[in-house]
C-alpha cells in the first residue's frame, strides 16, 4: 500500500503542445506516450452480500480497478512504427479529429479473449481521499496487486473477478504523455475515453486532463510525506498562470457504489 499525493489540472488541446515542449524543459526528460486500458468491477448483484465486516461494521460496497497497457500499434496499425516505436505526433495527430482512438469491439476482445498471451493486470483498491479543508494536496492510500490473465475459453481475469464476487461495470482508456520530475514527481498528460458496451464518450473532449503525483510507501513516513508535499507545491508555483493546479473534489475519486460517476 502507498499513500499518493496529487494534483489535478485542465489544458485545452491548443496547449497540448506548448505543454509538452515546456514540462520536457522544466524536468529535463523527454515526454514518453502511453496508453492504459482500466476495466472497472462492481460487487455482482447476482449476490446477497452482507455489507459487514469482520467486526461487524457496517462498511460500504466498493468498485475494484484492473489495469494494463494498451498497445499503440492498436491506435497507430503502421508496420514504420511498429519496428522503430510509437511517437506523440502520430498518435495525438489522430485523435485531433475527434474520433475514438480504438474500436469498443477491439478494447472488449483484448479484455475477454487475448490472442495467445498473458496479459498482466494491476488490480487496484483505494480509499476515499483524507478529508480536511485546508489541504493543499491530495493524499489517497492505495494498494496494488498483480494478476495474470491467459489467453484460452475462461479469460483469468473474467473468471478471477467472478470469484471474488465481482461483474464487469464498464470500462475507459487513457492516452497521453508522462514525464519523470525530480523527487519521484511524475506527471501525466492524458485523454480519457468513457467504453459501455458499443457505446465511446470522449470525458476529455476538448482538453486533457493533467494529474501530478508522488507514491509514498508508509503512511508513517512523515518526513517523505511532507517532502512530496513540498514538491507538489513547488511544481505548482512553477507553473501558475499557464497550468493551474488545484485540489480535486474527493468525491471524483471515490469508488464506492453510492457514488456513481456520471459520464
Amino acid at each position: 500500500m502507498v499513500q499518493q499525493l496529487s494534483l489535478m489540472a485542465s489544458i485545452g488541446d491548443d496547449d497540448f503542445e506548448l505543454f509538452k515542449t515546456s514540462m520536457t524543459i522544466l524536468t529535463g526528460s523527454p515526454a514518453v506516450v502511453f496508453a492504459d486500458i482500466t476495466t472497472v468491477w462492481k460487487p455482482d448483484p447476482r449476490y446477497n452480500i452482507d455489507n459487514v465486516n469482520s467486526k461487524n461494521e457496517l462498511v460500504e460496497p466498493t468498485r475494484l480497478k484492473t489495469s494494463t497497457n494498451l498497445p499503440l500499434e492498436m491506435i497507430v496499425p503502421d508496420e514504420k512504427y511498429k519496428k522503430n516505436g510509437v511517437s506523440c505526433e502520430p498518435i495525438f495527430e489522430k485523435l485531433k479529429d475527434g474520433e475514438p482512438p480504438i474500436d469498443a469491439s477491439d478494447i472488449y476482445k483484448l479484455v475477454e479473449e487475448p490472442e495467445n498471451k498473458t496479459v498482466s493486470w494491476t488490480l487496484t483498491t483505494a480509499d476515499i481521499p483524507a478529508a480536511g479543508n485546508n489541504r493543499k494536496v491530495t493524499m489517497q492510500a492505495i494498494q496494488e496487486s498483480t494478476i495474470l490473465q491467459q489467453s484460452g475459453k475462461e479469460p483469468a481475469l473474467k473468471s478471477f473477478m467472478q470469484q471474488l464476487g465481482y461483474a464487469m461495470d464498464y470500462i475507459y482508456i487513457t492516452v497521453g504523455v508522462r514525464f519523470t520530475h525530480r523527487h519521484d514527481l511524475f506527471i501525466h498528460c492524458q485523454k480519457v475515453w468513457d467504453i459501455r458496451q458499443s457505446r465511446i464518450k470522449e470525458v476529455t473532449k476538448g482538453g486533457f486532463l493533467v494529474n501530478a503525483f508522488v507514491n509514498v510507501r508508509r503512511a508513517t513516513d512523515i518526513e517523505r510525506l511532507n517532502h512530496a508535499e513540498t514538491s507538489l507545491l513547488a511544481l505548482q508555483k512553477d507553473v501558475s498562470g499557464y497550468v493551474e493546479f488545484s485540489v480535486p473534489d474527493r468525491k471524483s475519486m471515490d469508488l464506492r457504489m453510492h457514488n456513481m460517476p456520471k459520464i
